[in-house]
C-alpha cells in the first residue's frame, strides 16, 4: 500500500526514525473524537473533512519512516543520525486528498513538531526555524528549490511564517508551502504539498479548520 504513492515532502526527513511507543510520547500525538482531531499538548484542534484520508500519531510516524527509506538516496548513511534524533520530532497528523490505494502523488497537509531546545535562543520564531532548515532541506534532496524570502500568515488565530518551495519529481513539479510557529520549545510545522492550484484550494480549506485554544 505504501509503495503506490509518495509523499515528497522532505523537510527534516533525517530526523524521522523508528516508532517510539513510550507512554510519555503518547501525549504529543493527540486523538480523534467525533470527526475532530484534538492535540492538548500543542493546544490546537482540526475539524476533519469527510472527503479526506486521515492518518495520525504512530501510524503516521511509521509511514514517514518508510517513505524516508524509499526516497532518500543516502538513507543508510543517515541512519545513525536518525536514531540520535528520534526524540526530537513528533509526527502529529496528515490529511490526504485521495485514499491510500490511489496511484501517483497524493496532495496532502502534514503537521509535525520538532523540539528546538538545543538551539537555545537562536530560534525565536517560525522565520528563524525556516531559515535554519532550508539549507538542510536542499542538502537532503537536490531536486528541491526553496524560494527567497518569507511571508507572514495567520492560521487558527496564530502567527506563522511561510516558506515556499518546488520539488521536481516523476509526477511533475510539486509545489510546497511550509508554515512554522513556536510552541512550548517546539517548532510546529504545517507542510502543504500539491501539483494543481485546485488541490491547493482544497488543502487550504483543511488548514482553515485548524484552531488554537489559546494564543501566546
Amino acid at each position: 500500500m505504501f509503495k503506490r504513492f509518495k509523499l515528497f515532502f522532505v523537510i527534516f526527513l533525517i530526523t524521522i526514525s523508528c516508532q517510539d511507543k513510550s507512554e510519555d510520547n503518547q501525549k504529543y500525538y493527540g486523538k480523534i473524537e467525533n470527526g475532530i482531531y484534538y492535540n492538548d499538548f500543542f493546544e490546537f484542534s482540526v475539524e476533519l473533512q469527510d472527503d479526506m484520508t486521515v492518518i495520525h500519531g504512530l501510524e503516521l510516524k511509521e509511514l514517514l519512516n518508510i517513505n524516508a527509506q524509499e526516497n532518500i538516496e543516502d538513507y543508510k548513511k543517515l541512519e545513525k543520525e536518525l536514531k540520535r534524533n528520534e526524540q526530537k520530532v513528533k509526527e502529529l497528523i496528515a490529511l490526504y486528498k485521495n485514499p491510500f490505494d490511489s496511484y501517483g502523488f497524493n496532495p496532502n497537509v502534514i503537521i509535525i513538531a520538532e523540539n528546538i531546545k538545543e538551539f537555545d535562543s537562536n530560534i525565536k520564531n517560525g522565520r528563524d526555524f525556516l531559515g535554519y532548515s532550508r539549507f538542510a532541506m536542499e542538502n537532503i534532496n537536490p531536486n528541491l528549490e526553496t524560494l527567497v524570502g518569507f511571508d507572514k500568515r495567520k492560521i487558527g488565530g496564530r502567527q506563522f511564517w511561510e516558506l515556499n518551495a518546488f520539488l521536481q519529481t516523476e509526477f511533475g513539479e510539486i509545489q510546497q508551502s511550509y508554515y512554522a510557529t513556536i510552541i512550548k520549545d517546539y517548532s510546529l510545522l504545517i507542510i502543504v504539498s500539491y501539483l494543481e492550484s485546485t488541490d491547493k484550494l482544497l488543502l487550504e480549506k483543511a488548514i482553515d479548520k485548524l484552531k488554537f485554544r489559546e494564543l501566546k
